[in-house]
């Protein structure tokens, strides 16, 4: 799991189930927390591992969705003035604008994507998605 998140571009992958993540990320950080986060899991222990971890004025960029995320904003986000976004459907340029604005420009949505279509197999896409057979397709021109 940490391994596939380096090999797609992060600075900092952690394992959610090792009680040394805190640690991890403080050691990381220099203990000033994480600028920027992203979850593509869609579980909300990530997002809370992430939320925990994010630094004043951080941002969490959420490309999974989570069934249920339960944020307590006078703890997780208020107090540090946290951004938290994430697009249901987006392209290939505003998921690109995305990572930018996180200061991650090395994920690029193309590296996250599950699956590759062609816009004629939209279809198949929006079934895959809603039945839970992928949270990332991306559509590309035909032969491209």
């Amino acid at each position: 799991m940490p391994a596939e998140a380096i090999l797609l571009g992060t600075d900092l992958a952690l394992d959610p189930t090792d009680p040394a993540k805190a640690e991890q990320i403080r050691k990381f950080s220099g203990g000033e927390g994480l600028t920027g986060a992203v979850d593509c899991s869609g579980q909300s222990v990530a997002h809370h591992i992430a939320l925990e971890a994010l630094a004043p004025m951080g941002k969490l960029a959420l490309v999974a969705e989570a069934a249920t995320l339960v944020i307590r904003r006078s703890d997780q986000l208020i107090p540090k003035q946290l951004t938290v976004f994430g697009p249901w459907y987006v392209s290939i340029n505003a998921c690109a604008d995305t990572f930018q604005v996180i200061a991650m420009p090395k994920i690029t949505m193309e590296r996250l994507a599950t699956h590759t279509l062609t816009l004629h197999e939209a279809d198949t896409a929006y079934r895959m998605v809603d039945a839970r057979e992928t949270e990332k397709a991306v559509f590309v021109r035909q032969g491209a």
